[in-house]
């Protein structure tokens, strides 16, 4: 096993790699509550699924993966996910009819939906939010920033409510908020 020596107050403690594994999670637990969030990937192209798939287990949430809005309708009735990253261009029906049946199924009316697309014009965020979407976030996706964003829509007692005060919900473009102008135009609060 890997071991580390980490100071932390002035004391020095020795550290297995699973230690500081179980470390960083618990850290993560306290941010987002006690129990393991669940994120609906929702994109068609496997190699971006399997990387968003990646980054989020690594933050210790829990993920389910759809190629098609067919299939995420599936997945969200059967396991109820806590939020959802939908891609816009997708096979079968778009990610924008996507979002208007997610928005019909009993219980997810206020579920956080983000976009994550690399349509990014006003026109296409527009529609976005007339589908029902929370947030719209341009790709490139800043993953830091889409981590940061998670946690604080997640955290308990705070579902689908960002704390104005974090910087994530200062970049992101949010459903019914007026943009801030210095934000960088990928990742807008939106106008409703």
């Amino acid at each position: 096993m890997i071991c580390s020596v980490i100071s932390s107050e002035g004391e020095i403690k020795l550290h297995t790699s699973n230690d500081a594994q179980r470390d960083h999670q618990r850290e993560h637990m306290k941010r987002v509550g006690t129990d393991i969030k669940r994120i609906l990937v929702v994109e068609d192209y496997e190699d971006v699924r399997h990387m968003l798939k990646i980054l989020l287990e690594s933050e210790h949430f829990r993920v389910l993966e759809a190629g098609s809005g067919a299939e995420a309708l599936k997945l969200i009735r059967r396991e109820r996910p806590d939020a959802i990253l939908m891609d816009l261009a997708l096979p079968g029906f778009d990610g924008f009819e996507t979002i208007r049946r997610i928005r019909q199924i009993d219980g997810f009316q206020t579920t956080p939906i983000i976009v994550l697309t690399a349509y990014t014009g006003q026109s296409v965020s527009d529609t976005a939010f007339h589908a029902g979407t929370t947030y719209f976030m341009g790709k490139p996706v800043d993953f830091d920033q889409l981590e940061e964003l998670l946690e604080q829509i997640l955290s308990d007692g705070n579902r689908g409510i960002p704390k104005y005060s974090r910087p994530p919900a200062q970049r992101a473009m949010m459903r019914n908020e007026v943009p801030v102008s210095h934000l960088r135009p990928e990742v807008r609060r939106g106008l409703n």
